[in-house]
């Protein structure tokens, strides 16, 4: 989140990060990004697991719509060339930004962190 905050120049207290790792995730006792509203007093990031990046792509579309701010951290591939979401859509919303490869993500279990070679990119929906 640090990489997102440094790059639209505010402080990551400024982010919402709505998809946090959390290994005993449950869905009946922690927050589901897929269907809660998000906040309004925060642009709202989100790095969801690349598997639902096209869900995660139509939901912040839905909250952008809202009036939310939303950045998400998506896999090329899996998110915008297999959404059922035609990518020109976001494309005219937003602003998408490939990120350099490798990208490591830092958590608080494994601090070297997870080195991806996958093709990542920012989607900015402001």
């Amino acid at each position: 989140m640090d990489l997102i905050a440094a790059r639209l120049r505010l402080h990551k207290d400024d982010l919402y990060d709505l998809c946090e790792f959390n290994e005993s995730w449950s869905e009946k006792s922690h927050y589901n990004f897929l269907t809660a509203d998000w906040p309004v007093d925060k642009i709202c990031f989100m790095n969801p697991p690349f598997s639902l990046g096209s869900a995660a792509i139509y939901k912040g579309l839905l909250e952008f719509q809202k009036g939310k701010n939303v950045v998400l951290l998506v896999k090329y591939t899996s998110a915008l060339e297999s959404a059922k979401i035609k990518t020109h859509s976001v494309l005219t919303l937003g602003c998408v930004e490939s990120l350099p490869k490798p990208v490591a993500f830092v958590s608080n279990n494994n601090a070297k962190g997870t080195i991806l070679d996958q093709n990542l990119v920012l989607i900015y929906l402001f």
